[in-house]
């Protein structure tokens, strides 16, 4: 896999597409707009019951200061588990468009880029001596180079074996637009933990710019 670096000194997997810009709708109708959203938040979501992340709730509701989120209560764990989490929003998406034909250089560059913010969320908690990087050589300060590639690898193997439960919460989020964390669970099967004492908590995403 390639690491395609942008006008803006992002890196993206997918190039960047000349003269195209940053779609808030990715260039899809508003039905399956909705359709990527709830897989995305459906990725982050049954992946975070899987690794023990308890979460309080989903939506695809965008307001003034969000976009679709996933709110995880204080958690206290490995942060591999929390990365690979994070990083299967991204992939349960673009998943998502290559199944049913919707997939194209520009929205999955749009996707890509749409999904900023929760890669700022791995970058910024990884802890030392590790860095995620993006296809660079060097991590910065001498820190143990992480590839970002590593944690989608690892978000999509997980999220083969669980992409029914996937799909069916994806689909209840298309119909209610919000969910609880223990209709999550219900609705998924999986387990919804009790929350430990904490360390890491899950910030919603910026409805702005270029972050989803």
């Amino acid at each position: 896999m390639t690491w395609h670096l942008n006008d803006d000194g992002a890196f993206t997997r997918h190039a960047q597409q000349p003269g195209f810009t940053l779609m808030r709708d990715l260039g899809l109708e508003p039905a399956d707009l909705l359709q990527h959203d709830a897989h995305h938040e459906a990725g982050h979501a049954v992946l975070a019951l899987v690794h023990g992340i308890p979460v309080t709730r989903v939506t695809t509701i965008p307001n003034h200061q969000h976009a679709a989120h996933v709110q995880f209560a204080a958690w206290s764990g490995m942060w591999w588990s929390f990365a690979v989490t994070m990083a299967a929003g991204e992939r349960a998406g673009e998943r998502w468009m290559r199944e049913v034909g919707l997939a194209t250089p520009e929205r999955l560059w749009n996707a890509e880029r749409h999904c900023a913010s929760d890669r700022h969320q791995i970058v910024e908690t990884a802890p030392e001596p590790h860095a995620v990087v993006f296809g660079q050589m060097d991590a910065p300060d001498g820190r143990q180079a992480l590839d970002y590639l590593s944690l989608c690898e690892a978000a999509d193997a997980l999220l083969t074996g669980f992409w029914p439960h996937v799909r069916t919460l994806a689909a209840e989020l298309v119909e209610h637009r919000e969910l609880t964390g223990r209709q999550v669970a219900d609705i998924s099967g999986l387990p919804l933990p009790a929350p430990p004492p904490v360390t890491i908590r899950r910030s919603p995403r910026a409805a702005t710019g270029d972050t989803r």
